[in-house]
């Protein structure tokens, strides 16, 4: 599979090969996050493309629009019951699969909408109440499956990961564009901050993706128990990850079944953490070997927390079943030695299952041991390396899968800075 990038944050034009690990190595502030959060948003996009979130998407497309009809309607009965659905009927912005196997029911709301707008249509309306009134016809009669909805979601989705800052500041005037190339066909994006360009964009790519997962931070199994909205629709990958685990939480027994692990991966996870998980009225438990006392999850060593989330999502079924997992310096809370022990677990793990991984780090321990484990393990051939690059504010990626020492000899220049200082300490 290959991603090309352009015009999205500091990336003017690059083009990435994601094989069964895609590892990009360099420096901080060259690029490589916005590859992972691109890469996220585009598979997450095409993982919604059931009718239960083409649902939702449409039931905020009319509500918006019914929004607009309340504004050029008199006081009365039907303005009031307009306004009652704009403050109820709106869905709660999130495409999760926890709320789409419980969606709401849409098929009664858009039959009580089109009710008030037939109502409104035999009072003959003129102006401006006229065209609200059309436009919410025309968003109601809208197939479920149509390419401007698809698109929508691609949008809400980029928002919610870049946060309306999609292209780059230096051509705002240009548009952004996106092309996933897949054995099954393409996908091209065309959009900008606030709209996607539909006579630009090609969704026709008919794949079964299962939700990605990206992770930049082990906290984010402390978060779950304080969970809120925050007031907006665009729900970050963090967030994501938190309903992720929610589910787990609800949906399994106590204590954590382990069989999904094979016996490299039990072996790096015992070593870990040489116990076991228990859940104890909906929060998780840690309970070492020998010992009768549970600790609470937060209270865990961040390291422990790395291990720990990417153990619950495997046993629950979510890293064997995902399309790619996105990996964000996985290396920052880690020792060395737990960083060698990270990397066989993911090397171990594309190999046990299909998963496809991007990563990004600036560790030589973390990108040497993923190199060497994939040869271990006879999975070189699926291994991928870039290097990031910044030149006048822009980055580029460089293939360097057959020459990886220019990722040592980048991230060597700290070594050499603290050679020179200590000379020019003892000499002085």
């Amino acid at each position: 599979m290959k991603i090309s990038i352009e015009n999205i944050g500091k990336i003017e034009k690059s083009e990435i090969e994601v094989k069964g690990i895609t590892l990009i190595a360099g420096k901080n502030d060259t690029g490589k996050s916005t590859i992972g959060k691109v890469l996220y948003s585009t598979y997450l996009g095409l993982s919604l493309g059931t009718n239960s979130f083409l649902s939702i998407e449409k039931q905020k497309s009319v509500i918006s629009e019914l929004s607009g009809v309340a504004n050029y309607l008199p006081e009365g009965e039907i303005k009031t019951e307009i306004i009652e659905l704009v403050n109820h009927g709106h869905p709660m912005g999130d495409y999760h699969p926890i709320f789409a196997s419980n969606p709401s029911p849409t098929k009664n709301l858009f039959s009580r909408i089109e009710q008030i707008i037939n109502r409104i249509l035999e009072t003959n309306p003129q102006g401006n109440l006229k065209k609200a009134v059309t436009l919410t016809k025309l968003k109601l009669d809208e197939p479920v499956d149509s390419k401007r909805l698809r698109l929508n979601q691609f949008l809400t989705v980029f928002k919610g990961e870049f946060y309306e800052n999609i292209t780059s500041k230096r051509k705002e005037n240009q548009k952004s564009r996106i092309k996933l190339t897949e054995e099954a066909g393409s996908l091209e994006l065309s959009l900008n901050d606030i709209e996607i360009f539909e006579d630009e964009s090609d969704i026709s790519l008919n794949v079964n993706f299962l939700n990605p997962i990206m992770i930049d931070n082990p906290f984010v199994i402390d978060e779950v128990n304080s969970l809120s909205w925050g007031g907006t629709e665009h729900l970050s990958h963090t967030k994501r990850l938190m309903f992720e685990l929610i589910d787990l939480r609800v949906n399994r027994g106590n204590p954590i079944d382990k069989q999904v692990l094979t016996k490299e991966m039990s072996a790096i996870l015992d070593t870990v953490l040489p116990g076991r998980t228990v859940q104890k009225d909906h929060y998780n438990y840690y309970q070492a070997e020998d010992n009768v006392e549970l600790i609470h999850g937060r209270n865990l060593s961040t390291g422990m927390k790395s291990f720990e989330l990417l153990k619950t999502l495997l046993v629950g079924g979510r890293l064997t079943k995902t399309s790619i997992i996105i990996l964000d310096e996985p290396e920052i809370h880690l020792h060395p030695e737990w960083q060698l022990k990270y990397a066989e677990l993911i090397v171990i793990l594309q190999k046990t299952f299909p998963i496809r991984f991007l990563i990004t780090s600036h560790s030589p321990f973390f990108i040497e041991a993923i190199e060497l484990f994939s040869r271990k393990y006879k999975i070189h051939n699926d291994l991928k390396m870039y290097r990031s690059l910044k030149d006048a504010d822009k980055s580029t990626f460089e293939d360097v899968t057959d020459n990886s020492k220019l990722i040592y000899r980048d991230l060597a220049s700290a070594i050499i800075t603290l050679d020179e200082l200590r000379e020019d300490i003892l000499y002085d």
